[in-house]
């Protein structure tokens, strides 16, 4: 009985996408069944998956910082340089050059809309594509709630963005990027 499951657990974990990192680890002992193989192995996974997004910089193109979020701790006697170093290099760049870039252990993403500049910093093993995209859904819901994102109202309504961004994002890792979902809950938080 138990040769036939774990020729099963095996096959199971072969179909999935990282199966060469995980392999060793997932079948060092021999699992007693499927099950328990795939939730060693999918352990792992979430283990790895942590702290995604490091931090969320917003500034204008006359350098000023408009918003920072940090969901990885950064020494704060260090991020006012990280940040004026961030700011001037995304500005530094042609428009037309590649919104991604490295600096200083941190994957950077950056958008310009409108008169504001987004910056994100990531771990490497980020889809640099789908924190670009997250860009965009944040812009879209902060349109939506604010009625057009303004520079004001990114100073003047800094917590409101908070919960925005805490909506959307947990612990580093993005959990929603459906606008509509984030909009009800903002409403039934407001109408409380």
């Amino acid at each position: 009985m138990s040769a036939e499951i774990k020729p099963r657990a095996l096959a199971i974990a072969r179909g999935t996408r990282q199966f060469g990192l995980y392999e060793k680890a997932a079948f060092r002992e021999r699992p007693s069944d499927a099950t328990d193989a795939v939730n060693r192995r999918g352990r792992g996974l979430r283990r790895q998956a942590g702290d995604m997004y490091k931090f969320l910089l917003i500034a204008n193109y006359e350098q000023r910082l408009r918003y920072a979020y940090y969901f990885y701790p950064v020494d704060k006697a260090r991020r006012p340089s990280l940040e004026s170093a961030l700011i001037q290099k995304c500005l530094s760049r042609n428009q037309n050059s590649c919104s991604f870039f490295l600096h200083d252990g941190f994957n950077i993403v950056y958008r310009r809309i409108g008169q504001l500049i987004f910056i994100i910093g990531t771990d490497d093993d980020e889809n640099n594509l789908a924190v670009y995209e997250f860009v965009r859904a944040f812009v879209q819901v902060l349109d939506a709630y604010f009625s057009g994102v303004t520079e004001k109202k990114i100073v003047a309504e800094f917590y409101k963005l908070h919960l925005i961004l805490q909506q959307m994002v947990s612990n580093g890792t993005v959990s929603e990027t459906n606008v509509q979902n984030v909009l009800e809950r903002l409403r039934a938080f407001d109408s409380a």
